[in-house]
């Protein structure tokens, strides 16, 4: 409301950096459906010129509302234009391709940005693995993390859980355990609560909830990261499916205690998915649980 009152205040004039407060408001509340079309009528309706901070994040809510038709025009709009397109210009382009799970179209991206004779990043490579996953391009996510290993891009954390899940989803489980244990002694990257969810839901996929039980301890103990609303949606309905009938509900009242306390992280927040919508199933909590490459959240 205040944005679209600057039009008429005497003395006032809204710009970039204002345009960039306001879309920044309704990112943060992810109404990004409503952002992206605000987005489309800053220059025709409010006159305001874009810069390389608007741009990118025009283009990354865009990607986000799922308007890839936008966050491309866009795109192309900042390349056509003085403005200085870099690898992250990139990479807010891509977060849309990965999020909307077009392997095809952040493939072509990925030509683009080659052919501007730019280099790939570690988030580059962690969309592109996201967006292979999603499209059920396996082959080619390992292809992608191929490449970041011989570019020597080092990995973070979120590419990391977006492949540990990418290999959990072909029951890959002990690739994707090696994996988490290399984050910390290959490549010193930090674990959090949503790369263990991945590796948890890739042992739950593959039927081994003896060992997910164990990595659930070994999170707390090694690593010291509590679990969280997704990890105890895997392993109690797990447990229930399998017969372990205390076991889970133990774990709900550990998971009880926690909330308590506040020390239990909602972590559904995080994804575009509720606990309703995923509690049929232990397999179906996986997916929404594991994808730390939602990535959205890394543009």
């Amino acid at each position: 409301d205040v944005f679209r009152a600057m039009r008429y205040e005497e003395g006032a004039r809204p710009d970039a950096l204002c345009a960039g407060l306001m879309l920044a408001a309704y990112d943060g509340a992810r109404r990004w459906r409503e952002a992206n079309d605000l987005a489309k009528r800053l220059g025709d309706v409010y006159d305001v010129r874009l810069d390389e901070h608007l741009a990118h994040t025009v283009i990354t809510l865009a990607g986000r509302a799922g308007d890839m038709a936008h966050a491309r025009a866009a795109f192309d709009g900042m390349r056509n234009s003085t403005l200085v397109v870099t690898t992250y210009s990139y990479n807010c382009l891509l977060g849309g391709y990965a999020r909307n799970g077009d392997w095809e179209g952040a493939a072509s991206v990925l030509t683009d940005l080659q052919r501007a004779h730019l280099r790939p990043d570690s988030y580059t490579y962690t969309h592109l693995v996201s967006a292979a996953e999603r499209s059920g391009f396996y082959e080619e996510a390992d292809g992608v993390w191929e490449a970041m290993l011989a570019s020597r891009v080092p990995p973070h954390t979120v590419m990391c859980g977006a492949y540990v899940h990418c290999l959990g989803c072909q029951g890959r489980w002990m690739e994707a355990e090696a994996l988490i244990g290399q984050m910390r002694e290959r490549w010193g990257v930090r674990r959090n609560a949503a790369v263990y969810n991945a590796l948890l839901g890739a042992l739950v996929r593959a039927d081994k909830l003896e060992r997910a039980l164990e990595v659930l301890d070994e999170m707390q103990a090694v690593d010291s990261i509590l679990p969280t609303e997704i990890t105890f949606l895997l392993l109690v309905r797990a447990c229930q499916e399998n017969g372990m009938v205390n076991r889970a509900k133990e774990l709900m009242s550990v998971r009880d205690s926690l909330a308590e306390t506040g020390a239990l992280e909602n972590d559904f927040s995080k994804y575009a998915v509720s606990p309703e919508k995923v509690s049929s199933s232990a397999s179906e909590a996986t997916a929404a649980g594991a994808r730390a490459g939602d990535v959205g959240r890394m543009a």
